[in-house]
């Protein structure tokens, strides 16, 4: 994936990002579970491990997606799912460039708000964030 000093360029990584609140507060009832099962409720630990499965079941985080982000020298778009469609986004003043990692400030070309997108080079590739570093040097401080 070569395109330095293109004007376009297309990055696709894969969504791995740990739901750490979701983990704690799971981690945090078997903790508890375990507590009430050791003071001898051992029913009442059964009890509320049952009733905790619906929600872990409904509730869980869903699984890792595709996302793609589309860069030109004068628009830009972000597709969060291979079968989302494609949402225009504007770049705004405030992206941080760091050796292992991009935060892109921006916010959708038709709507309001403004969000952080983190682009991390080990999701990447060496070759991609080096090509997402060169296209934000050039055209991406421009379109401001």
């Amino acid at each position: 994936m070569s395109t330095s000093y293109s004007p376009s360029l297309v990055l696709t990584w894969t969504d791995h990002r740990p739901r750490p609140l979701w983990c704690a507060v799971c981690l945090l009832l078997l903790v508890a579970l375990a507590e009430i099962a050791w003071r001898g409720y051992g029913l009442w630990a059964l009890l509320g491990l049952l009733a905790w499965i619906p929600v872990v079941w409904f509730g869980s985080p869903p699984p890792p997606t595709s996302q793609s982000l589309q860069l030109e020298a004068r628009a830009c778009a972000l597709r969060q799912a291979p079968e989302a469609v494609p949402v225009a986004i504007d770049l705004l003043p405030g992206t941080v460039l760091l050796p292992w990692v991009m935060v892109l400030h921006w916010r959708p070309t038709a709507g309001r708000g403004r969000r952080f997108l983190w682009l991390w080079a080990r999701d990447l590739g060496e070759d991609g964030f080096r090509d997402l570093r060169r296209w934000w040097l050039v055209f991406g401080q421009k379109s401001r």
